[in-house]
């Protein structure tokens, strides 16, 4: 006798907002975001060790932490279908909320561990999210989100965006004069 079981991807649909919805309806189980919020607040409390060891303080920005919500559902998405959803809101909602003359960036990685040190431990191994981590300047904000994609059979999709807002500084370069030759 043999068995065989193959795993598929939420169902086709002829509508990317429908799949979507699919992909974010599986993401709000209530047995996730307990488990997401415990995640993101210990992943907050290694950042802000993380930076205190190299003297530098930490600020969160809840708010630009809900924008990235939009973000790891588009990619959870994009990872079953191959299609984008919702970049472009995404994208309007950052320029609308990042105050002038600030820049934003994130780093998004999809894990398949729960375990914080691990998920730490990738996250200053990828040298842009480093960088974001290392992030110095005025009026720095951070934010991390977690999404969980739960599936059958305790599989699930862990992604997780580290962002950066800063004010930029842009340093104006004269020329010498000839006289300060």
């Amino acid at each position: 006798f043999f068995f065989l079981m193959i795993r598929r991807p939420p169902r086709s649909t002829q509508s990317r907002s429908s799949a979507a919805s699919d992909v974010y309806k599986r993401q709000v189980h209530g047995d996730v975001i307990p488990e997401e919020m415990s995640i993101e607040t210990r992943l907050k409390a290694k950042l802000a060790e993380y930076r205190t060891d190299l003297q530098i303080g930490t600020r969160f920005d809840e708010k630009m932490s809900y924008f990235l919500t939009t973000s790891l559902i588009n990619y959870e998405f994009e990872r079953l279908t191959g299609q984008t959803f919702a970049a472009e809101e995404f994208q309007d909602a950052v320029r609308n909320y990042v105050p002038s003359g600030h820049t934003f960036k994130a780093f998004p990685i999809q894990m398949v561990t729960k375990d914080i040190s691990k998920i730490f431990r990738a996250l200053k191994n990828a040298p842009k999210c480093d960088e974001i981590m290392r992030t110095k300047g005025d009026q720095v904000y951070f934010a991390i989100k977690v999404r969980i994609v739960p599936y059958p059979e305790k599989i699930f999709a862990l992604w997780i965006s580290v962002a950066v807002r800063y004010l930029s500084i842009c340093l104006l370069y004269t020329s010498p004069s000839p006289r300060d030759s």
